[in-house]
């Protein structure tokens, strides 16, 4: 073997060993059990969990680099999208959108994209998997460039293989444009 090849499977080697010591850790930590000295803090669940921004951060990025491999969203586009553009899809039908179920897909995800306006966006899914309080608050959302908070120029909805409803509307009686990435 050449040295190069050593190299390279003993960084590959390190980088096994430090993912696995860090599930291991994280799977350990007393962050994720219940406190008897103090009572009013819970367990981690599916249903209490609030990742840090960091990791929020970390999930846009990797949906960044991979999202191009995973199953295609299905909502219909008005306004293909230029090649250098970067989105798939310049504008989203303002109004009701029916997004169709795709058999074989635990779930697909869509990046909406502010592009003009102030857009209200609500996801309704067919299933009801998502009509816990937590997940509607990151279904339903406003894009824009305006208010106090100017970084609400993207977000991410979850469509599950039975698809649902996304609907899309102006507000302040302005116009509006969404793309999707």
């Amino acid at each position: 073997m050449d040295r190069n090849k050593i190299i390279l499977l003993i960084v590959l080697v390190l980088i096994v060993a430090a993912y696995i010591f860090f599930v291991v850790w994280g799977a350990t930590s007393d962050d994720n059990k219940a406190d008897p000295a103090h009572p009013q803090k819970t367990p981690v669940d599916g249903k209490n969990y609030s990742p840090d921004p960091s990791t929020k951060q970390f999930g846009n990025i990797m949906g960044d680099w991979l999202g191009g491999y995973l199953p295609k969203s299905g909502i219909p586009c008005s306004i293909p999208a230029a090649k250098d553009s970067g989105l798939t899809c310049e504008a989203i039908s303002i109004g009701e959108t029916r997004i169709g179920v795709k058999k074989g897909t635990t779930f697909r995800m869509a990046t909406l994209v502010w592009k003009k306006g102030e857009a209200d966006v609500k996801y309704d899914d067919e299933a009801d998997k998502t009509s816990d309080e937590e997940m509607d608050d990151h279904q339903n959302f406003v894009l824009s460039n305006s208010g106090a908070n100017k970084t609400v120029k993207k977000n991410t909805i979850i469509i599950f293989e039975e698809g649902g409803k996304l609907t899309i509307s102006c507000l302040n009686n302005a116009s509006c444009q969404v793309g999707l990435k």
